[in-house]
């Protein structure tokens, strides 16, 4: 779903934002961001490799996603913001609704995605 993001700004000819994660993303973790040949093969696409992503890590690994932790800016038009729920690499600790909800909005408002 990022990739399809990316390659629907890139479609539009709209500037690829920022791939906005907590430090517990398995993204990070679980090296989801390398190995693009193989992960396409894996997934059996016509494509040779994923896009570079320009990642930002934002939050706290000890706690999840506030909205506190998005800085000015942040996020903005074309990015995707990723929650992972629960937050795998911290004991499972949840995001609460009313945070979902505002990152949620702010989201929506500044233009990104939000990815669950």
């Amino acid at each position: 779903a990022i990739h399809a993001h990316f390659q629907d700004l890139a479609v539009q000819g709209l500037p690829q934002g920022r791939l906005i994660l907590h430090p517990t993303s398995h993204l990070i973790h679980h090296d989801c961001l390398r190995d693009g040949a193989s992960q396409s093969k894996r997934a059996r696409l016509e494509i040779d490799r994923l896009p570079a992503l320009n990642v930002q890590v934002v939050g706290r690994f000890e706690r999840p996603f506030q909205r506190e932790d998005f800085p000015s800016g942040c996020p903005g038009a074309g990015d995707v913001v990723v929650i992972e729920v629960p937050h795998r690499m911290n004991g499972g600790r949840s995001i609460s609704w009313a945070e979902l909800r505002e990152i949620a909005q702010l989201a929506k408002t500044a233009g990104a995605r939000l990815h669950m």
